[in-house]
């Protein structure tokens, strides 16, 4: 029972990393980053309006600092969810399934597992 609670909790947590739309914000952030970079680029501009954009630009950056690591730590709750019904259940104990997802050769399945769903939904998202 312990590896159906390990793999209901990854899949919680990636529902819910993917639901909360992290990637969005982290891709916001690169956004405001390159703008930024851009700014500072742009012979156009004084050193005054350069100076506004960056703190406009950092300003902006640690609002999504923040929002990334609220839904984080959402994301992280979701994954203890599954953990923590199957040991009020008693159908697993949350220390045996924690040392189970903790194990290097778990850790190195899923990791490559996950890769390969990456990579396979990006080459059929872009045949589409």
């Amino acid at each position: 029972m312990t590896p159906a609670v390990a793999l209901a909790s990854i899949c919680a947590f990636i529902g819910a990393f993917w639901l909360l739309g992290i990637v969005r914000r982290a891709a916001a952030a690169l956004a405001v980053t390159r703008g930024a970079l851009a700014a500072m680029r742009d012979a156009a501009l004084d050193e005054d309006a350069r100076e506004k954009e960056v703190q406009r630009a950092s300003l902006k950056l640690l609002g999504i600092f923040f929002s990334i690591l609220a839904r984080s730590l959402l994301a992280l709750f979701a994954s203890f969810l599954p953990i923590w019904v199957a040991d009020t259940l008693g159908l697993a104990s949350s220390e045996t399934v924690l040392l189970f997802l903790a194990r290097w050769d778990v850790i190195l399945v899923v990791s490559l597992v996950l890769l390969a769903g990456y990579v396979l939904w990006n080459r059929l998202w872009a045949s589409s």
